[in-house]
C-alpha cells in the first residue's frame, strides 16, 4: 500500500524534477504529434510557450518542460510540478484522441491538445500516483490514493468513488477490467476491487 497520502504530501519545491523519473509511453496510442521532454527550461524560449496553470507561483516550484510539434507547428508546455513524492507520477502519455496527450508533472495532470494548446485542461484529481491503459473500451487510467479516472478522446469520461480510505495498491489492467486493493479503516482489512469498464461507464464488484 502506498504510505502517501494527499494531507501529508509535500509541494514540490524548486529543481524537484531533476532527479525525477519521466515516463514517454508513445506506443500505447497512435497519434500525430511528437513529444520531447526536456530536462531543463531553454535558454531562448520558443515564439509559442503555454504555461499550465496560468499561475507563476506554481511554475516557480519546478515544471514539466514538453516540446510538442504538430504538424508544421511546434510550442512549449510548461506544466507546473505538484507534489514532491516518489509515488507521484512524471511523465507524457498519448489518449485515444490522436491529437491529445496527458501530461503528468508530480502527480498533477493536464488533457492536452497539440494543435490547441489553449484549449488544454488541468484535471482536479490529484495527486496521480499510478497509470495505465485499455484498448477496449479505448482509455488511459489513472488513479490518485482512493479512485480511478478514465480518460477518454475528450478527457474524463468517469471516475469511480472512492474504492479505498486509505490509499490504492496493486492496481492492475486485465483485459476490460481494473483491479486492485483498497483499505477499510472501519474493519482495518485490505479488500479487492474490480472495476469492469464499459462503453458508457463502468460497473464495481467487491
Amino acid at each position: 500500500m502506498y504510505e502517501s497520502h494527499p494531507s501529508r504530501e509535500k509541494r514540490a519545491q524548486d529543481g524537484a524534477l531533476n532527479d525525477r523519473r519521466v515516463s514517454i509511453m508513445i506506443e500505447w496510442f497512435a497519434h500525430e504529434y511528437s513529444l520531447e521532454v526536456l530536462k531543463r527550461a531553454p535558454l531562448i524560449a520558443p515564439s509559442r510557450s503555454f504555461v499550465f496553470p496560468q499561475r507563476v507561483e506554481d511554475v516557480e516550484r519546478g515544471a514539466l518542460y514538453v516540446m510538442v510539434r504538430a504538424g508544421a507547428a511546434s510550442w512549449l508546455g510548461i506544466f507546473a510540478l505538484g507534489y514532491d513524492s516518489p509515488h507521484t507520477v512524471t511523465g507524457v502519455y498519448p489518449t485515444p484522441h490522436p491529437d491529445r496527450f496527458l501530461a503528468l508533472a508530480g502527480g498533477y495532470a493536464y488533457f492536452a491538445d497539440a494543435s490547441a494548446p489553449e484549449q488544454t485542461q488541468f484535471l482536479k484529481q490529484q495527486p496521480m500516483v499510478w497509470i495505465g491503459y485499455c484498448m477496449n473500451p479505448a482509455l488511459l487510467l489513472l488513479a490518485d490514493h482512493r479512485t480511478i479516472t478514465a480518460v477518454g478522446s475528450e478527457g474524463v469520461a468517469w471516475q469511480t468513488p472512492p474504492l479505498s480510505m486509505e490509499g490504492l495498491s496493486e492496481i492492475r489492467v486485465e483485459g476490460a477490467a481494473v483491479m486492485g486493493k483498497g483499505w477499510d479503516a472501519i474493519s482495518d482489512q485490505e479488500h479487492e476491487f474490480r472495476v469492469e469498464m464499459q462503453d458508457e461507464g463502468f460497473l464495481i464488484r467487491k
